[in-house]
């Protein structure tokens, strides 16, 4: 791309205002797949958007070159240990003195080279480090004498460090023996993901922070004496995979703990120690709960009755005090079938929590043993439930949940316009036509979903979302939006809705151009045509081939 010569066809903006939109440019798009450790999403890179926009024109390269504090940011590990040596170092040489941003990928090949010889020359300027350490990935292993010196400037003080996020990858790899500096006044986020590593109980800046991952090392009675120490806590992580057979045996005599300021609580890993933790801290109607992949998860009974009592009695309190304050309007119900059958409940709250930095992950979540659940039934019970618009079904390949047990966990939402599954869950649910009648009487649209990698086949019969859309018009409740998602999935044509259901407007989607656009149709318009969906996955997949 050439700076362009002629007058951009746009107002000219002020500098400081392109300067604090290109600022936050530099923020990096996290995602956390199934991790608890902040991923760079593959789509978006501030290094390259940097690139592009002071190519744009005058006015905004000269905003770049003489802005050290946006470069600063732009230390992204995975494009600059891709690129020549001048252009890392030209990268390096435009940040100045600013306050430095690391984060990525660090791997064998060439990290001796870049980028722990930079961090070891400028640990003093980071103020935010993200890096997942591969040392020990390929055919290429680092001795423990090499990686104690790549490791040796964490015990240099940091006056500028305000967030710290390290992960070793891989089950040999460890992090040296070095603790955190105990200068670091502005430390405010803490996270290290090793299976080793010892978490600092005694360390000054630990009153400090806001935001604390602690890792998978850590014992319960462990994590309960450090969180007592951090009471300006806003985001808490924890994942526990140790078992805990020696430890605190429930939080019966346990001081409760009270964080005021906590908007954000993660568990993940192990029953107990969730139950044992929901039930020592105090909840808060601001808290948001998080809870996924909890090993033990089985069905109540024997030994583990007592552990899942336990967990779901701690809890219901946060749930049920959290939903009073923040009724959600969408839900997403995943019906898991592990050797178990347990219902995992999310919701993202309509505004962010205050205090909440950019990359901790907001998202309601829980898990529960289907369909016994005490919580689950006062759930149904309350009104929460009653006010979700929008409703996305999941199941897993399995579906284990009797019919009759998942038209009562979906009777509740009578407020629901949107509806989203699978064929699997509606064909469970016609099972029993006259309770599923009666379901959703404000149902307005319908989506049809897949399994991204599931393969299109040529179904014998009518389709079970044909079937539900038939119902709904016997009993007066037409739907009158379907939407069928990606056209590759449709083997089989819809030109039939054409008289059978006038008026029904059919959204697909497929990729033109390089981007996923939807199209849609609505039936008694004269060109039913327009749904041969075969014909058209056929010349598709003849341009693809």
């Amino acid at each position: 791309m050439q700076a362009s010569r002629h007058r951009a066809l746009m107002p000219i903006l002020h500098d400081d205002l392109l300067w604090d939109i290109f600022l936050l440019n530099t923020h990096p798009d996290f995602t956390y797949h199934d991790s608890d450790f902040p991923v760079i999403e593959s789509g978006y890179r501030p290094l390259t958007t940097a690139r592009h926009c002071s190519q744009v024109c005058r006015q905004w390269r000269s905003i770049y070159l003489s802005s050290p504090s946006i470069w600063g940011r732009l230390i992204y590990l995975d494009s600059l240990q891709q690129q020549k040596d001048d252009w890392w170092k030209e990268v390096v040489a435009r940040t100045g003195e600013a306050s430095l941003w690391v984060y990525g990928e660090a791997w064998p090949r060439n990290m001796l080279d870049f980028p722990f010889p930079f961090l070891q020359k400028n640990w003093r300027r980071v103020q935010r480090l993200f890096i997942t350490d591969n040392s020990n990935s390929g055919s290429i292993t680092l001795s423990p004498l090499d990686r104690q010196k790549m490791w040796a400037f964490l015990k240099e003080p940091a006056p500028r460090l305000e967030s710290i996020r390290i992960c070793m990858s891989g089950s040999v790899t460890t992090l040296p023996v070095c603790q955190l500096s105990d200068d670091c006044p502005l430390l405010r986020s803490f996270g290290i993901f090793d299976g080793t590593y010892k978490f600092p109980i005694n360390t000054s800046w630990l009153r400090n922070l806001s935001s604390v991952a602690f890792p998978h090392s850590c014992t319960t009675e462990e994590i309960l004496n450090a969180l007592r120490r951090m009471p300006e806590l806003v985001c808490v992580t924890i994942s526990n995979f140790a078992g805990t057979d020696s430890e605190i045996s429930n939080h019966q005599g346990y001081p409760q703990i009270i964080l005021p300021k906590l908007r954000m609580l993660a568990l993940r890993g192990n029953l107990r120690t969730a139950g044992i933790v929901l039930q020592c801290i105090k909840p808060s109607a601001d808290c948001c709960i998080t809870i996924t992949r909890l090993l033990n998860v089985r069905v109540p009974g024997g030994d583990h009755l007592e552990e899942y009592e336990q967990y779901e009695k701690g809890l219901t309190s946060h749930v049920m005090s959290y939903f009073s304050q923040h009724p959600p309007s969408a839900i997403k119900l995943h019906f898991k079938a592990h050797q178990r059958d347990i219902l995992s409940l999310e919701s993202h709250p309509a505004t962010r929590s205050a205090g909440l930095d950019y990359y901790d992950l907001q998202r309601f979540a829980i898990e529960l043993y289907s369909p016994s659940s005490s919580l689950l039934q006062k759930l149904i019970a309350s009104a929460s439930f009653s006010r979700v618009t929008t409703l996305r079904v999941i199941p897993s390949f399995i579906i284990r949940t009797p019919a009759p047990d998942m038209v009562s966990i979906l009777e509740p939402f009578t407020s629901l316009t949107t509806f989203s599954t699978e064929d699997g869950i509606l064909r469970s649910l016609l099972k029993y036509p006259e309770r599923t009648a009666a379901l959703f009487p404000t149902l307005v649209t319908l989506e049809v979903t897949r399994r991204w990698r599931e393969k299109p086949t040529q179904q014998i019969g009518v389709l079970a979302h044909e079937k539900f859309l038939k119902l709904r018009k016997e009993i007066g409740r037409p739907i009158s939006i379907l939407d069928l998602g990606s056209v590759l999935k449709l083997q089989r044509d819809r030109n039939h809705f054409e008289f059978e259901h006038p008026g029904l407007l059919v959204k697909w989607s497929r990729m033109i151009d390089g981007e996923w656009r939807t199209e849609e149709y609505r039936c008694g318009d004269g060109h039913p045509e327009k749904l041969r969906f075969s014909s058209v996955v056929e010349i598709l997949e003849a341009e693809q081939s």
